[in-house]
């Protein structure tokens, strides 16, 4: 820094602001002139009460045309700053202010110090008293006005200069020791309003400058919280949020509370959005509370929860597959070559004809029962690799039902079949589907409840329409029923209940499942309902696509073409 450097200082209180220093300088500007403007009524009120006393002593010592002059000028003054802060009042300070309000304060400052400065020169022939008693009056104004104005040291310097100097120069002429010293008094008083103004200017820019840089590094925290993706909130000591960032306020419009029991531990945010809260106490016991986004872990752990799940299935179905195959291949096998070896040429074991037809019977049994098992398994592997042959035609409801019916009591060797009792609505017209695998459907669960409706078997078949869903196929038997926990498990591979299971040969457990795939085949689905003790109702829903409306009847759905089988053709 230079060594002239305070010298340089004191004459740029004189000389006039640029626009660059005022740019560069807007904040301090800023806040001096908010100071000013706020002063600069009672700096009016001071101006009328003092100037009214220093006049009054004028007019009673010595009075003259200048003193009246005098006077207007300082109520003229102290008018023009009652408006300055009538019009600064109300208004909001702009963010950027271009120094003309200064440079007009800094103005009339300098007018008010020469008027105020040349008070003295009033009272030359009032006598030294009243000389001091002015200058105690002008000095108080200055030094106030000084202290009032200290973040503005040029206006301030603008109004004392002239009122000390000229009070200086006016004493140091008198012929009186005291008015001399005097005089020195004022220029040391002038030195140090001088150094007073500028320490207190360097003060105001540090300040400013420090609220500066401290609301710059806030900004730029906040933004750099506002700019991560994870959701952040800080609490005070009361548990009321403070700052948020927009992350957090996506997540939680509402905001929640400290005490909501989600520390350290994930939950769900709006859709597919898991979030996992951690809280941390600060030294000056606030909290900050940081909401990461967890959604693709919680979507991984998913996955790994559904895969688990998968293996856990297939592990399941290939256990109860190696049970039921050990069992549905081994008895039937078992019992062809144990009859083929005591039909065949080497048995030493006498065989009449109607043993020999007997045990042929029995062969021929387990023969079918092996086809059967092996038809299933072929067709369940078809359907599940999306290799089943779908020809889908149009077929009449009634024609399939019974042709099921029939086929399902001959399987089953029932030849009573007067509990069975089918019903067809009348604007069910033809549907169309795979015939065999639509029969396939209809056998399974027709023959369930064959299996399970007791003897003779008891059945309600029922073909209606829905125009929302389409056709509806159920069949009711009045057998045991399946437990609740039951009724999605019987379509899993390879199951078999409890109530399945038993006899000679039991079954592959693929009935129902094959059933329900070859219906999403046609795009319909199937469900069970029970209840137990109260039967089992199958219904296959077909869309309405599949439907091939017929003409309606003038009472709508009347329930024709309903009767009862009583035998098989």
């Amino acid at each position: 820094m230079s060594a002239f450097s305070p010298f340089s200082d004191f004459i740029s209180c004189f000389a006039p602001l640029t626009r660059s220093r005022i740019e560069s300088n807007n904040a301090v500007l800023r806040e001096q002139q908010r100071q000013l403007s706020s002063i600069s009524a009672l700096a009016g009120g001071v101006s009328i009460a003092n100037g009214t006393s220093i006049f009054g002593i004028v007019l009673m010592s010595a009075p003259s045309i200048y003193a009246w002059i005098w006077y207007a000028l300082v109520l003229i003054s102290a008018v023009f700053l009652f408006y300055m802060y009538a019009q600064a009042r109300g208004r909001t300070l702009p963010k950027h202010v271009s120094g003309r309000y200064l440079k007009r304060a800094e103005l009339s400052g300098l007018i008010l110090g020469t008027l105020w400065g040349s008070s003295v020169f009033l009272t030359r022939d009032a006598g030294l008293l009243s000389s001091f008693f002015v200058f105690l009056v002008v000095i108080g104004m200055a030094t106030g006005f000084f202290a009032l104005t200290s973040s503005g040291p040029r206006i301030a310097l603008r109004f004392a200069l002239p009122c000390l100097v000229t009070n200086s120069v006016f004493f140091m002429f008198q012929d009186s020791t005291i008015s001399v010293m005097t005089s020195t008094l004022v220029f040391i008083l002038i030195l140090a309003l001088v150094l007073g103004g500028f320490q207190s200017e360097a003060q105001l820019k540090e300040n400013v400058r420090s609220w500066s840089d401290a609301k710059d590094a806030r900004r730029n925290l906040f933004d750099a919280i506002e700019s991560i993706d994870d959701g952040f909130a800080v609490y005070d000591k009361d548990g009321r949020i403070t700052m948020a960032n927009s992350k957090y306020r996506q997540w939680f419009p509402d905001g929640v509370g400290l005490d909501d029991g989600s520390d350290g531990r994930g939950h769900r945010v709006g859709e597919g959005t898991w979030v996992l809260r951690s809280i941390m106490p600060t030294a000056d016991g606030r909290t900050v509370s940081i909401h990461k986004d967890v959604s693709r872990l919680k979507h991984r752990e998913h996955q790994l929860i559904a895969a688990r799940r998968e293996a856990e299935e297939a592990d399941a179905a290939k256990a109860r597959f190696l049970n039921t195959m050990s069992q549905e291949l081994r008895a039937p096998l078992n019992i062809i070559n144990g009859f083929s070896q005591i039909m065949s040429s080497d048995s030493k074991i006498v065989v009449t004809a109607s043993e020999m037809r007997q045990y042929a019977d029995s062969i021929l049994n387990a023969g079918e029962h092996l086809l059967t098992v092996i038809n299933d398994i072929i067709e369940f592997s078809q359907v599940g690799s999306d290799r089943y042959i779908h020809d889908p035609q149009p077929y009449d409801v009634r024609e399939l039902l019974t042709k099921a019916v029939g086929l399902s009591a001959q399987f089953h060797g029932v030849t009573d079949l007067s509990g069975i009792d089918i019903s067809v609505a009348r604007n069910v017209g033809d549907i169309v589907v795979d015939e065999a695998a639509f029969r396939r459907v209809l056998m399974s669960i027709i023959s369930n409840g064959i299996k399970f409706g007791g003897n003779p078997p008891r059945l309600v078949i029922r073909a209606f329409l829905r125009e929302e869903e389409g056709v509806i196929i159920t069949v009711r038997d009045f057998g045991p029923g399946i437990a609740a926990d039951e009724l999605e498990r019987v379509f899993e591979p390879f199951y078999q209940s409890g109530e399945a299971t038993g006899g000679e040969f039991s079954g592959t457990g693929l009935g129902l499942t094959l059933a329900r795939e070859l219906v999403k085949l046609h795009g319909g689905s199937m469900q069970l309902a029970s209840r137990p003790g109260a039967g089992v109702t199958a219904s296959v829903t077909l869309p309405a696509s599949a439907h091939i409306p017929t003409s309606k009847s003038a009472d709508g759905e009347d329930h024709a073409g309903t009767g009862r089988l009583t035998r098989v053709a």
